[in-house]
């Protein structure tokens, strides 16, 4: 195996002028210090004046891509509000429902009248669908007595052309006594439901 060894050409005029001047060496211990110091001299010189360029083996570069999707954000708007209508107490505990479509489901024994009505919300978004969740209300005569009110509806939802209906159900617990009055979420004491929609 054979390897040769290449110098920069400044090295290479240092290591020659180095190799030349001890040629030129007397015996003398002094004038072979003396070229010695002055070929290290001459070395200095060269490499302050004529600096090496960094030697490298090469170099090579690729492209990369971006991308990114932007959309509008979606919206959402409450567009009816839900109602049990009018509940007739008997005197102990009853659970009520009114389901997606409106419907209500009185507690045995009660009187249930009125017009009762689901949740209703319009939602708009450029994505194929939307992800839904919910979180539950408290309903107050504002008299600081309070009913918890358990909504729920459809958990994923798809949006054509843009716009998309979701409607809320809910569930209604009244203890035993309970005192008569106009409950509502937007009564002094009272937290409306929320609905979320995730994109």
């Amino acid at each position: 195996m054979r390897v040769f060894f290449s110098l920069p050409f400044f090295d290479n005029i240092f290591l020659f002028t180095f190799y030349f001047s001890m040629l030129r060496c007397g015996h003398g211990r002094r004038e072979n210090l003396k070229n010695i110091f002055r070929a290290l001299g001459l070395g200095i010189v060269f490499s302050t004046l004529f600096p090496r360029e960094s030697m490298t083996a090469g170099s090579t570069s690729a492209d990369g891509n971006v991308s990114v999707t932007i959309i509008e954000q979606a919206s959402i708007e409450s567009e009816a509000d839900i109602d049990f209508g009018t509940l007739i107490s008997p005197g102990y505990q009853g659970t009520f429902t009114v389901n997606t479509s409106g419907l209500l489901s009185c507690a045995t024994n009660w009187v249930c009248t009125g017009t009762p009505s689901a949740g209703k919300f319009k939602i708009l978004s450029n994505t194929a669908s939307v992800d839904v969740s919910y979180q539950d209300g408290v309903l107050s005569d504002g008299l600081g007595h309070t009913l918890t009110v358990k909504v729920d509806g459809q958990k994923a939802l798809s949006v054509v052309n843009g716009s998309a209906t979701l409607y809320v159900g809910a569930e209604l617990e009244v203890p035993y006594g309970t005192s008569a009055g106009l409950y509502s979420t937007s009564n002094t004491g009272g937290t409306p439901y929320k609905v979320t929609i995730n994109y």
